[in-house]
């Protein structure tokens, strides 16, 4: 079997929005809908393009959205163009690499976070973003369904249909923060647990 990545817990937690990061993106008062990762024009699997693709119909129930787009890569000025050509060029903000140091206050900018693509092997994103309190949408198209344990501790939409798409995330912005007990499964307490599980038999022949 595979052993699924762990996360240190304590290096996270709930806290207010970081003001300064608020006025650098300018989001004070907004709805914020997150998605962290590489942008790169070869691998295109994070679920970006849909998320723009249907933030149209997500402004009608959530007038006051933003969709903040963490990372940095050669992909960002042709999702800008897109964006623009939807109508909804200023509700999609590019923040270019984070720092690391700087990756959990911009986890908890957000109101949901979304990495709902295909082809993620896992989407250890998800886990951080769950740690910081924040309500996580995956797909069930790959590896990020995992993180979320089948859906067990965040929304799962399909990104090939807009409707489940805007279904899940208006879903996950309607939730209140908060920090999965089932989590735990993912700390690295339990990942050596389940690793001296592996290992002992093989090492006891």
């Amino acid at each position: 079997g595979l052993l699924p990545n762990a996360i240190k817990l304590e290096r996270y937690g709930i806290w207010p929005k970081n003001p300064a990061l608020l006025s650098r993106y300018g989001i004070e008062g907004k709805t914020v809908l997150m998605t962290l990762g590489r942008l790169w024009s070869v691998q295109r699997h994070k679920g970006v393009d849909e998320v723009i693709a249907v933030l149209p119909r997500l402004l009608q129930e959530f007038p006051d959205l933003v969709y903040l787009v963490a990372g940095g890569g050669d992909d960002i000025a042709r999702l800008s163009r897109k964006a623009d050509e939807l109508g909804v060029g200023e509700k999609v903000i590019f923040t270019g690499m984070v720092d690391e140091s700087e990756k959990a206050d911009h986890y908890r900018l957000a109101d949901a976070f979304a990495l709902a693509g295909r082809g993620d092997g896992f989407g250890f994103v998800l886990l951080e973003a769950m740690a910081c309190g924040i309500p996580v949408v995956a797909s069930v198209l790959d590896g990020t369904q995992e993180a979320v344990l089948n859906g067990e501790i965040g929304v799962l939409v399909n990104p090939d249909d807009p409707a489940s798409l805007v279904r899940g995330l208006s879903e996950a912005l309607r939730r209140h923060n908060s920090i999965p007990e089932q989590l735990a499964y993912f700390t690295y307490d339990e990942f050596c647990i389940r690793l001296r599980a592996a290992v002992e038999p093989i090492l006891r022949r």
